[in-house]
C-alpha cells in the first residue's frame, strides 16, 4: 500500500514538473547572466605576420524574455544581412526572415513546435535565395549547382528540458545532408559534439572541458578519429560575470586532415548592453 501511494505521489510530481517545464531561452542556452538587451560580437584571427584578420562581426538583440529579436551581420563594416525572428504569444519561435542589405528577402524559415513548445523542425524556403550567389549579388541564372544539394529542413530531437540532442539536415528529396549530435553533463554543459556526413558516418567530433566559472577551458577536435586541433581558452569578465573577451590558443596537428585549417589564435570580444 505504501509503495502504491509513493508511486502515485511520484507520478503527480513528475506530471507537474513536466507541465511547468518551459523551453530554455536563447540567453539560457548562451548561459548569460542578467537582463541583456543586445550583444555585439567581433571575432578576429591573430596573425603574427600581419594585422588581425576579421572573421565575423554581428549584433544580436533580445526581447525582455531572453529570446532573439534580430541578428545583424556586418561585412567590411557594412550591413550584409538582417535576421528578424517571430514568436507566438507563448514565446514559441515561429520562424525568421533573413533580409539583404537593401531590405529584400533572402531566405525564410518556418519552425514547428510540439505541445511543450520545443522546436521539432525548421523548413527553409530558398525560393528567393536561389537568385543570389554566396556574396548576395543578383545572378541571372538560378544558382542550382549550390542549392540543389543544400538542406531544406532540419529535424530536431530534444530531451525533456528542450535541449537539443540531435539535428538532422535533410535535402528537398528527403535524403540526409548531414547530422549533429550533442551530449551534455548533468549541468547541461556540452561534453561532446559529433558531425555525421551524408552517409551517416561520424567524421568529426569535438570534446569539451570547463573551468570553475563554467566556461569552456579546453576543446579537442578529432577528424576521422585523429586529433586535429587542441584549443585552450582564457577569459576576461564584466561586472555581471559574463565574459567580454575570449582568447583561443590553437594547436593544430599536422596531418592529411588539417592542411586547410588555420593555425592562428582567435580573439572574440563581446560588447554586452543590459536593460
Amino acid at each position: 500500500m505504501k509503495k502504491q501511494i509513493t508511486l502515485v505521489i511520484l507520478a503527480i510530481m513528475l506530471s507537474a514538473f513536466s507541465t511547468n517545464n518551459k523551453p530554455p531561452t536563447h540567453l539560457d542556452k548562451m548561459e548569460l547572466k542578467g537582463s541583456i538587451e543586445s550583444i555585439r560580437k567581433i571575432v578576429n584571427a591573430i596573425n603574427p605576420n600581419s594585422d588581425n584578420i576579421l572573421i565575423s562581426s554581428t549584433m544580436s538583440a533580445f526581447n525582455t524574455t531572453g529570446m532573439l529579436r534580430e541578428i545583424i551581420e556586418l561585412k567590411d563594416h557594412k550591413l550584409f544581412s538582417k535576421k528578424v525572428f517571430s514568436y507566438s504569444s507563448e514565446d514559441e519561435l515561429l520562424g525568421y526572415t533573413d533580409y539583404n542589405s537593401d531590405g529584400s528577402v533572402y531566405l525564410e524559415v518556418i519552425c514547428s513546435n510540439n505541445e511543450k513548445g520545443f522546436i521539432t523542425s525548421e523548413h527553409y524556403d530558398r525560393t528567393t535565395q536561389k537568385l543570389y550567389n554566396e556574396n548576395r549579388q543578383r545572378v541571372d541564372v538560378e544558382y542550382e549547382k549550390i542549392y540543389k544539394n543544400i538542406f531544406t529542413e532540419i529535424i530536431y530531437k530534444s530531451d525533456f528540458k528542450g535541449y537539443t540532442l540531435e539535428e538532422k539536415y535533410l535535402r528537398a528529396d528527403g535524403s540526409l545532408s548531414h547530422k549533429y549530435t550533442y551530449k551534455y553533463d548533468y549541468k547541461y554543459k556540452l561534453l561532446e559534439l559529433k558531425y555525421f556526413n551524408s552517409e551517416g558516418k561520424a567524421v568529426k567530433r569535438i570534446k569539451y572541458k570547463y573551468n570553475k566559472n563554467g566556461e569552456v577551458d579546453e576543446s579537442k577536435t578529432y577528424i576521422s578519429n585523429r586529433l586535429a586541433i587542441t584549443s585552450n581558452f582564457s577569459y576576461e569578465y564584466d561586472s555581471n560575470n559574463n565574459w567580454n573577451k575570449k582568447h583561443e590558443k590553437r594547436q593544430v596537428v599536422e596531418n592529411i586532415f588539417t592542411s586547410g585549417i588555420s593555425k592562428d589564435d582567435v580573439i572574440t570580444e563581446r560588447i554586452i548592453k543590459y536593460w
